[in-house]
């Protein structure tokens, strides 16, 4: 199994080059919220959801490859929507919540497909899936809450750099050019990806700076949190 996940592992592959730097995103948003956390129940609660979406992203390569008889789907490929799935979904969701978006997840991406290409976004059918099934549940009396979904991966307070906010500004950034250099270009979405950067910078800095806030400083500081 090792060594067929292996022939994946290609560095020049924009697949998993995203792979990578989801992977780095994740732990940051993890050590981040786990240093955040007050009490070790959260914490408990943090590291027992990775482990869950780790397991189902597991099972469902298996079943893919075994059931479905599908060899050559990408491990890489699950285990993306896989992370979506963990920073998408808030900690505070039941483990239940969470297989139901895996359930929604492998039927956008198997079964739900249109000239072999998935009909909807996999990962945005799972969250769409369990937020309706758990409403329902949640009518019926068998879940105690609906699905929250909250992005909360992107939602980052940087806990880990508090007394030293030049390292809030230097991670950031980053993250954001590390996007920038391994992925957007591979693509072909540099330009875009720079119009995005030099729009959304002149806005925040220059409007935010001269018409309300007139601080540089924290300007600059708010530009590097927002993409963060």
């Amino acid at each position: 199994m090792l060594s067929e996940i292996q022939k994946f592992v290609n560095i020049r592959n924009p697949l998993f080059k995203f792979f990578i730097f989801l992977s780095f995103f994740t732990a940051i948003s993890v050590i981040d919220l786990y240093i955040g956390s007050t009490k070790q129940s959260d914490r408990l609660v943090l590291l027992q959801n990775f482990a869950l979406c780790a397991g189902l992203g597991f099972i469902f390569f298996l079943i893919t490859r075994t059931l479905l008889k599908i060899p050559t789907v990408n491990p890489f490929n699950v285990w993306i929507s896989s992370l979506l799935i963990y920073l998408l979904l808030h900690p505070t969701n039941s483990p239940a919540i969470f297989v139901l978006a895996f359930a929604g997840m492998f039927l956008g991406k198997y079964f739900f497909k249109y000239m072999n290409m998935p009909v909807f976004n996999p990962t945005a059918f799972g969250l769409l899936l369990a937020l309706y099934v758990s409403k329902l549940l949640v009518t019926a009396g068998i879940l105690a809450d609906s699905a929250l979904i909250s992005w909360w991966g992107a939602d980052m307070q940087q806990n880990m750099f508090t007394s030293l906010p030049l390292l809030n500004i230097l991670t950031a950034s980053a993250l954001l050019f590390g996007f920038f250099i391994l992925y957007a270009g591979v693509l072909k979405k540099t330009t875009y990806a720079a119009v995005f950067f030099f729009n959304v910078s002149f806005f925040v800095f220059f409007i935010y700076n001269l018409i309300v806030a007139r601080q540089p400083l924290e300007t600059i500081h708010l530009v590097a949190q927002a993409f963060f």
